[in-house]
């Protein structure tokens, strides 16, 4: 099966089957085989339940990349007042963002990358 294929069970995907066959879907998917469902659980648990990210100035949504204080982090979603993110660096491992800690983090500490490279470090974690 390619990771084209693969779902993931997003509690939403009734209303939004786009989210069980999205990026961050094939990308948790990828997860749970690479290093057991045990250690990915975590972050294939949230991957399913957050709601996309909203339009905002920041071009920050479902699927992109963030570089966060060095490490890149693939954005899953958002929670009650709250970003998470799976980090691509350190697979299994996940980052929840709060207001207070967003508002802390500056420009530098906080880069969206553009398309391109997010698709590029994507496509890289997926085939590793």
């Amino acid at each position: 099966m390619s990771h084209m294929d693969e779902k993931a069970a997003h509690i939403l995907a009734q209303k939004f089957p786009e989210l069980s066959t999205d990026r961050v879907s094939q990308y948790v998917n990828r997860l749970k085989d690479k290093i057991g469902l045990a250690k990915a659980s975590a972050v294939y648990s949230i991957a399913c339940r957050v709601t996309p990210i909203g339009d905002n100035p920041l071009g920050l949504q479902r699927g992109r990349v963030v570089k966060i204080e060095g490490d890149h982090y693939l954005a899953l979603g958002c929670g009650f007042f709250n970003l998470e993110f799976a980090n691509l660096d350190r697979p299994g491992i996940f980052r929840t963002i709060d207001a207070d800690e967003f508002a802390r983090l500056s420009d530098a500490a906080f880069q969206v990358l553009d398309e391109e490279q997010s698709e590029r470090i994507v496509e890289k974690a997926l085939a590793d």
